[in-house]
């Protein structure tokens, strides 16, 4: 018997309004409808992370491709990317269904997909062919290199919390912090920068601008996370 949709969000807190990213508003909102057919088909969680691997590879794939419909089909498997990103975690706490590899799936699946789709950014601009190559390789380069420095602090402070018992803390920055959180989080970033990408290949107008902005919110935000780490080390000391 599948569960309600309802049951299924149930067994997911969601937090205050700003604990979370547009990317989740969109994907949370849809990842039960999917997640009722795998719990009622038993199809456990990592299985479920699998499928977020293979759906974030094949969208790079035909989002790279420079044909339009290859790159629609491509966003719609990003999306679908974070819909079982979501999804394997509502079947988890769901059924109770808990691997010790679960969370390192997780991170490897976002090690792999991530700079798959940076990649093929990075490449339908190439496609464009309107901007300097050498600014936009630069600009692509930051952007992973600040995801994963990003990824790698945000561990350290998780596994901060953990050791120190203090993780029952609930992220809820202030309104003008959370909007600007929003323009680096890099699941945003995936999902709705390829969008952007997609009006300028077609020449509605030019990305250029709105690179830039998302390239010093990243270069801004992973500099405060540095310091803020190191300051915490400098203190332990």
């Amino acid at each position: 018997m599948k569960p309600t949709y309802k049951e299924i969000v149930k067994a997911t807190t969601f937090g205050p309004i700003r604990s979370r990213q547009i990317s989740e508003y969109i994907c949370m909102a849809l990842s039960p409808f999917f997640s009722r057919y795998f719990i009622h088909f038993h199809i456990r969680p990592n299985t479920i992370t699998i499928f977020m691997i293979i759906s974030g590879v094949l969208g790079a794939i035909f989002f790279a491709a420079p044909n339009i419909i290859c790159k629609i089909i491509g966003i719609l498997l990003l999306f679908l990317w974070f819909i079982m990103d979501s999804s394997d975690g509502e079947v988890a706490r769901y059924t109770k269904t808990f691997s010790r590899y679960g969370k390192e799936m997780d991170y490897l699946a976002h090690i792999i997909d991530h700079p798959c789709v940076n990649l093929a950014m990075w490449l339908t601009y190439v496609q464009i062919g309107t901007y300097n190559i050498y600014i936009i390789s630069a600009l692509f380069i930051t952007f992973i290199s600040t995801e994963l420095i990003t990824r790698n602090l945000i561990l350290i402070e998780v596994y901060d919390k953990n050791k120190n018992e203090k993780s029952s803390t609930i992220f809820n920055p202030s309104w003008a912090k959370w909007l600007f959180l929003q323009l680096v989080y890099y699941p945003n970033i995936v999902l709705f920068l390829p969008i952007i990408i997609l009006g300028d290949f077609v020449g509605l107008y030019n990305s250029l601008y709105i690179l830039a902005i998302i390239f010093v919110a990243n270069l801004l935000n992973t500099a405060n996370m540095y310091r803020k780490t190191l300051k915490k080390c400098y203190k332990t000391l």
